[in-house]
C-alpha cells in the first residue's frame, strides 16, 4: 500500500474512497481496482511527461487505450495522484465534456519525475 507523508506522521493511503458500506473482500477488491487505475493513469503521464491532461481528455485516451474506466473514477484517480505529488496542476484551463465548462489540466510532476536529456 502507497504511503503518504503527513508533517510528521506517515500514513497508508487507500485509493478507493468507501462512500457506500462495503467490507471485507470486497472492499480490498475495490481498493485493488482503484490503485490499478491510479497507477494505469500515471503510466500514461509517465509515457508523456511534458504533456497535459485534463480529466475529460485522460478519460479519452484511457477509452482510446482500450480500458473501461467510468469518468468519475479517472478523475479519482487523478485527484489522487495530485494529492500524492504524483502530478501538478498547471495554470491551463481547456473545455471538458461539456463546452464552457473549463476544466484544469494535470501533467507529471518534473520534480519527482526528472526527464532524462
Amino acid at each position: 500500500m502507497k504511503q503518504q507523508q503527513l508533517g510528521l506522521f506517515t500514513m497508508p493511503r487507500k485509493s478507493y474512497h468507501n462512500t457506500v458500506p462495503v467490507r471485507g473482500k470486497e472492499l480490498t477488491e475495490r481498493n485493488r481496482r482503484a490503485n490499478a487505475q491510479e497507477v494505469f493513469i500515471l503510466s500514461i503521464f509517465k509515457e508523456n511527461p511534458d504533456k497535459t491532461y485534463t480529466a475529460w481528455e485522460m478519460y479519452l485516451e484511457v477509452q482510446a487505450r482500450g480500458r473501461t474506466i467510468i469518468k468519475d473514477s479517472v478523475k479519482r484517480a487523478i485527484t489522487n495522484l495530485y494529492t500524492s505529488d504524483e502530478l501538478i496542476k498547471t495554470n491551463e484551463e481547456r473545455d471538458g465534456q461539456y463546452p464552457g465548462s473549463k476544466n484544469k489540466a494535470y501533467k507529471l510532476n518534473p520534480y519527482k519525475y526528472a526527464t532524462q536529456s
